[in-house]
């Protein structure tokens, strides 16, 4: 998203004024630019667009089982914040028949360089496109399969009885052209029209969000499917095929959603059995992220689980792909990455600890919740850190930043993700941990995040400077090392008297002896510059403030535990230790000049002289020195010094008479 910069309202009005007279929007008023034709992403630097925002997609596709081919239209609907005079779409395989934008044919062509993972269509409208557009694709052929830099399929992959289509990272453009980024997701119309029978059997078409209508026509059947939540492009599902179907209602706290469920009637015998038990899970499971994490983010759930060898489960948004079987953890898995990974993206490919991290960890959390098992996660993933080498892929790949897209679905990704996340919760605590989780896809819901936003949550949320944890987890290419929980994490307390210039001490208690403790003083909550040490000696910008001291222990492997102490009174103004009695040199006689001898008072002290003869105050004695006037003659003269210091007490002091004035 582009947000629009914020300016003065004489010069926004200005602008606005010149451009209407001359006919013009701001944006028509830009130089039209080519849009990018890359999102940025660090493992598929070729795969993605920019330029433009996707709000809608509306695809019209019909499969002819006969030949294995589609004939298809994809609507865009997009925003184009600044003029583009050509954009491209990510689209690989098919032959493009039509390509119009807002109604009128758009120049076009194909840029492909399998190797770099280039499979561009580049669109150059007859004008140049600003605010809202609209391009239509009409196009047809038999789908290609996206082998992956891993060797893996994805994207369009034919079956015995149809086609399955899962696309994770990169192939949603086998089948539609798209901006392939899960920085710019979009809501989806879904139609998918099939045989109504394939081999001898009533054949069903699956796709993401709900089935808003299903229309036979002969032996055609049109599946009309509707996302109304926000998608990334590489969490579109369809798969084609034989299924049993099974619908009904499934109640998450307030509200009740559809469950579309469909399995493959191909799968028999104790497969289907176990099958049918684990969907009967659907519910609980959802309730149980639901009360974790937050609202459940769609707005109906189901599996599709297919006959298939493609070698992998995955999370399509709403309705998760499952291959000949249903685990309960895989399913559990899928589940939660609804939050993780579909609700809540990753910025860029090599943040995918973010999703598969999460949905790793709640696996094992829900397993022992459920007493499943008797072992928790804390014992499970440290039992697994044990027992690891330190030269494991793992460790020696950075969990995120790493640069290599065949390995994007290893261990890296996966265990130490959810590794990482046991070793948080160890250091920040467990109410502040599941803060993070729930508050990372409540933030992030409908977008996307990166490590970098991640670690700044949990610092947020934790208090903890959490560099040196993250570096070691997330960056390093070695074995982290795995935090030991702080036994003893007394509150403190401050020793001292209450003013400025006097010393206040944190009194800590007794740590855990492996703790190294850190000291933050804080004003009225807030961290007082500078003040990092078990003592705090109050300045005069606290005065009037309350002052807590922040103890930080640091323990093995980043394990950190803060404890704050009680505030107490506010701070009072200091005392002056020094205030010598001052003395008068010279020689009382009228036209003498008489001088001050004040002595040694505090540093930082400014003092003021106030003269008096006879007890009355001279007219304009007020410096450090007085001519003696004619009318002294007879009296006695002393003067007054008082002493006045930035947060402290002023003090006064009177010195001796002199003889009488000659």
């Amino acid at each position: 998203m582009i947000r629009p910069r914020r300016r003065s309202f004489a010069a926004g009005t200005a602008a606005a004024l010149l451009l209407t007279l001359v006919g013009l929007s701001p944006a028509e008023a830009a130089e039209p630019v080519a849009g990018a034709r890359t999102s940025g992403d660090s493992l598929f630097p070729n795969v993605g667009n920019g330029g433009y925002d996707v709000t809608h997609y509306d695809i019209d596709l019909a499969y002819s089982h006969d030949t294995k081919a589609v004939e298809a239209t994809t609507t865009i609907d997009a925003t184009a914040p600044a003029p583009l005079s050509s954009f491209s779409l990510d689209f690989e395989g098919l032959t493009i028949e039509s390509v119009t934008v807002d109604g009128e044919e758009a120049e076009h062509e194909r840029v492909i360089d399998a190797d770099a993972v280039t499979y561009k269509l580049v669109v150059t409208p007859e004008t140049p496109v600003s605010g809202d557009f609209t391009t239509v694709v009409t196009y047809s052929g038999v789908p290609t399969t996206h082998i992956d830099p891993d060797g893996s399929s994805e994207g369009w992959v034919a079956t015995s009885d149809g086609a399955i289509f899962v696309n994770e990272p990169v192939g949603a453009m086998t089948l539609f052209p798209n901006n392939n980024t899960m920085k710019d997701k979009a809501t989806f119309d879904i139609a998918l029209s099939v045989p109504t029978v394939i081999a001898g059997k009533p054949a069903a078409a699956v796709s993401n969000g709900e089935l808003e209508s299903k229309v036979v026509d002969g032996d055609t059947t049109t599946w009309s499917w509707q996302q109304s939540e926000q998608m990334a492009t590489y969490l579109t599902l369809v798969s084609i095929g034989n299924f049993t179907i099974h619908e009904g209602d499934i109640q998450l706290g307030d509200r009740t959603i559809k469950e579309y469920s469909f399995v493959d009637s191909a799968i028999t015998g104790n497969a289907l059995a176990q099958i049918e038990q684990n969907r009967t899970l659907l519910g609980p499971m959802l309730r149980y992220l639901q009360d974790k994490l937050g609202r459940y983010p769609g707005n109906s759930t189901g599996v599709l689980i297919e006959n298939s060898r493609l070698g992998y489960a995955l999370e399509t948004q709403d309705r998760p792909f499952f291959e000949r079987g249903l685990g309960a953890s895989t399913m559990l898995h899928e589940l939660a990455h609804q939050w993780f990974g579909d609700s809540a993206s990753v910025t860029d490919w090599s943040d995918l600890w973010l999703a598969e991290g999460p949905a790793t960890y709640l696996e094992a959390q829900y397993a022992f919740d459920t007493g499943s098992t008797q072992t928790s996660p804390e014992q499970e993933f440290f039992d697994q850190w044990e027992a690891s080498e330190p030269e494991a892929q793992e460790w020696t790949t950075p969990m995120a930043g790493f640069d290599d897209p065949a390995l994007l679905f290893y261990g890296q990704t996966y265990d130490r993700g959810a590794r990482s996340l046991q070793a948080l919760r160890i250091v920040i605590g467990d109410d502040a941990f599941d803060t993070v989780l729930s508050t990372w896809v409540t933030t992030r819901a409908g977008s996307d995040g990166s490590t970098a936003d991640w670690i700044a949550l949990a610092e947020q949320v934790s208090g903890l400077d959490l560099t040196a944890f993250y570096q070691d987890w997330a960056f390093d290419q070695d074995k982290p090392v795995w935090p030991v929980r702080l036994t003893s994490t007394p509150i403190p307390s401050i020793d001292g008297v209450r003013r400025v210039g006097r010393t206040l001490t944190a009194v800590t208690g007794a740590w855990d002896p492996a703790a190294t403790l850190t000291y933050r003083w804080l004003a009225n909550g807030s961290p007082i510059p500078g003040a990092t040490g078990p003592t705090y000696v109050p300045t005069p910008g606290v005065l009037g403030q309350r002052i807590t001291v922040r103890v930080t222990g640091i323990g093995t492997g980043n394990t950190q535990a803060v404890r704050t102490s009680p505030a107490i009174g506010a701070i009072l103004r200091g005392t002056q230790t020094l205030h010598p009695k001052p003395r008068i040199s010279g020689t009382a006689k009228v036209g003498r000049v008489l001088r001050v001898r004040p002595g040694a008072w505090d540093a930082g002290t400014r003092l003021t002289y106030r003269w008096y003869v006879d007890g009355h105050r001279v007219r304009g004695g007020t410096d450090g020195s007085l001519r003696v006037p004619k009318n002294a003659r007879g009296d006695r003269i002393r003067v007054r010094v008082t002493s006045t210091k930035a947060g402290y007490g002023t003090r006064t002091e009177l010195s001796g008479t002199t003889a009488r004035v000659r």
